[in-house]
């Protein structure tokens, strides 16, 4: 159990492992699946995005690694001052005094992720994903997207080379009002 005061606030974190292989988290976490393309933290900005989650990850160590989220809030790059008013010092206060809701600090989710992992061997690992956004606060960001991926490496002599094979739909779900559909390989 960790408590970390912010800004007045109070961050929540607590991680429950039931045996050597399963872990349940709830509370403020930093959330990365593969190569962070549909989900990850852009560690790489001052304030990193974390996820107020519930996390059921099971891994035993040698091919099976299978993770289930449940998100409630994003807290992304923006961070938690960016509220829905515009500071005064802000340039564009003298043309709209609200902020767009793409820029806000904060969205509240009911999102379900699902990420399951099997590596027969160090040539071939084979996953499955399932991200279902359902951002209450910014609609548009609302997606189902279902994909899988088959990774490894290969050394034949003295190089190893790595390959990644992903193919995943994506789609607008039924709360976004935007119509889309995308493939992403």
């Amino acid at each position: 159990l960790r408590l970390r005061p912010a800004k007045n606030k109070i961050t929540f974190f607590m991680r429950y492992t039931m045996d050597a292989y399963l872990n349940i988290t709830v509370g403020r976490q930093a959330i990365g699946f593969d190569n962070e393309r549909h989900v990850g933290t852009a560690e790489f900005l001052q304030n990193d995005k974390t996820f107020d989650a519930i996390t059921l990850a099971y891994n035993d160590g040698l091919a099976w690694k299978m993770d289930y989220l449940y998100l409630t809030k994003a807290h992304r790059i923006f961070g938690d001052d960016a509220t829905s008013l515009l500071s005064p010092q802000d340039v564009r206060f003298a043309q709209q005094m609200y902020r767009s809701v793409t820029e806000l600090g904060n969205h509240n989710h009911n999102s379900h992720l699902f990420n399951l992992h099997y590596q027969f061997n160090q040539q071939l690992t084979l996953s499955v994903y399932s991200f279902l956004l359902e951002n209450q606060t910014a609609q548009v960001f609302s997606s189902d997207t279902y994909g899988v991926k088959v990774s490894g490496a290969v050394k034949p002599d003295k190089i190893k080379f790595g390959y990644a094979v992903e193919y995943a739909a994506q789609q607008a779900s039924q709360q976004n009002p935007w119509i889309f559909s995308t493939d992403y390989r």
